[in-house]
């Protein structure tokens, strides 16, 4: 695992995949980071997978891009 620092506005690349991980705002323990991908890449909340995402076919990669 790669563990890295980042500040409010940093961003981290993946330039292979596509996809940037940015910090958006640090509020005590609290991060809130944003991901840009491309749509066909899926984008899960660890919790989600947990609950058996597998095994739900009907979560398309639209769910991953809500809102975007």
């Amino acid at each position: 695992m790669l563990v890295l620092s980042r500040k409010e506005g940093d961003e981290i690349l993946l330039p292979e995949l596509d996809i940037v991980v940015r910090v958006l705002k640090v509020r005590g323990k609290a991060v809130s980071i944003g991901i840009e991908a491309p749509r066909g890449i899926r984008i899960i909340r660890s919790e989600l997978e947990c609950r058996g995402y597998e095994e739900n076919a009907s979560w398309g990669p639209e769910l991953a891009h809500a809102g975007s």
